[in-house]
């Protein structure tokens, strides 16, 4: 959508974007028509940093779409971003058994095919 391109234009560069209020200064997560604060439409999108803290997450043993198959079992986590709102993403390259809440991570981004790059999180220094 018009909303969210400037978002997924962000990830291509390795940036994740998010909209910012310019009324009330709230970041907002996913991209919409207005801040979903205050309801205004004066919004911009800044950079955020790519860092946060695990908030929570899930190891997937079964495939919530056939396109994910072959990447089970995967870590489904919840990053309470430093600088922003709470995002969903996949945790990767670290063990299972050492994932930890509360442990610091970082994005980093996985170009999908000629049009779509996502993000992932690792362990900081992973």
């Amino acid at each position: 959508s018009a909303h969210s391109k400037q978002y997924f234009d962000g990830l291509k560069r390795g940036q994740i974007m998010m909209q910012k209020c310019n009324d009330c200064s709230a970041i907002t997560h996913p991209p919409g028509p207005i801040c979903t604060t205050c309801m205004s439409e004066n919004r911009d999108f800044v950079v955020m940093s790519g860092r946060g803290k695990v908030y929570s997450f899930s190891i997937t043993h079964r495939a919530m779409h056939k396109e994910f198959a072959g990447d089970v079992p995967y870590v489904l986590v919840y990053v309470q971003l430093e600088d922003g709102p709470m995002i969903v993403s996949w945790l990767t390259d670290i063990d299972h058994d050492a994932i930890k809440i509360g442990m610091s991570v970082e994005a980093h981004f996985e170009k999908i095919d000629g049009n779509t790059t996502l993000h992932r999180f690792k362990p900081v220094g992973a």
